[in-house]
């Protein structure tokens, strides 16, 4: 159960609305940081999306069944290490988050299907 707003009176009351456990995201959460995405600068991009994708894909469906903006914060953390592991493969990006950060951006408006959650349409965690 989780608290919930009114439409019409805009209380709030407690209602069952099924998202992604702060446990299970903290799951999630480690399971990235034990990967450890970053140091595999011997992968491609696409490399990478054809490893994680197949992890991204199934939690999607299972934890964003009903409220996929419950696991913008998991997908915000995907999306900072693919970040990282950018800043640590190329030498150009070395440092330079923010210039990092628009070089995905780029790679995602030129390829929105490679990662599982730029395909579902959630983009906007770069931000």
């Amino acid at each position: 159960t989780r608290a919930a707003q009114s439409s019409k009176t805009g209380k709030l009351f407690t209602s069952f609305l099924p998202a992604i456990s702060p446990k299970a995201e903290k799951s999630i959460t480690e399971k990235i940081k034990e990967l450890n995405v970053k140091s595999r600068s011997d992968l491609s991009l696409i490399q990478i999306a054809e490893w994680l994708n197949p992890m991204i894909r199934g939690w999607i469906n299972y934890y964003g069944k009903y409220t996929k903006t419950a696991m913008n914060d998991v997908l915000r953390r995907i999306n900072t290490t693919l970040i990282r592991w950018s800043m640590k493969k190329f030498k150009k990006l070395r440092g330079r988050k923010t210039y990092a950060t628009t070089v995905m951006l780029d790679q995602m408006k030129i390829s929105p299907n490679l990662f599982a959650h730029w395909k579902v349409g959630v983009k906007s965690v770069f931000i």
